[in-house]
């Protein structure tokens, strides 16, 4: 009978580092299509990578943050609008999942990674074809809906600002 419940409590936790390992392949499959959906001007399928209460935030040099983040799906439907037809539509190229490192509890999870986004340089006097567009770091907080994770939240700190060093300082991550 011992036996029998250290061979059930050993299957318990391999069934529990199983689903972690799962989860974490899909969370990463979300963070890897977030970028590709957007550089691949899939903006519905982009908007509905988000939960219904999302809130997007894209870090800037400014003093006003609020001009900076989007709330509800109905505000990232506001930057596909902003976006759809204008010059950098189609030209970019989006790398997220940088050392890419996550943590999973349960149906919630959180992630941070680096990213790197290259655009095509189309003015006629370019010397180069890509270029950095910009690089920073990503934090991301995930939520399990229905079976499928969605993204609840995703804070944009790029490089050159001054937040960076503060967004990489340890977390719960």
């Amino acid at each position: 009978m011992a036996r029998r419940n250290a061979i059930l409590a050993e299957m318990a936790q391999l069934r529990e580092q199983i689903d972690v390992l799962t989860a974490d392949k899909a969370i990463r499959e979300v963070i890897a299509r977030n970028g590709y959906l957007w550089d691949a001007v899939r903006y519905q399928d982009f908007v509905d990578q988000f939960t219904d209460d999302c809130v997007l935030i894209r870090g800037s040099d400014d003093q006003d943050p609020e001009s900076h983040r989007w709330h509800g799906k109905s505000g990232i439907e506001t930057i596909v609008t902003e976006a759809r037809g204008g010059e950098k539509e189609g030209n970019l190229l989006h790398m997220q999942g940088l050392n890419l490192v996550t943590r999973i509890d349960g149906d919630e999870a959180e992630a941070n990674s680096y990213f790197m986004t290259f655009a095509r340089n189309r003015r006629a006097e370019a010397t180069y074809d890509i270029v950095v567009h910009h690089v920073g770091n990503l934090r991301w907080t995930l939520k399990r809906v229905e079976g499928n994770w969605l993204i609840k939240e995703r804070e944009v700190t790029r490089f050159r600002s001054d937040a960076f060093p503060e967004c990489l300082k340890p977390s719960s991550i």
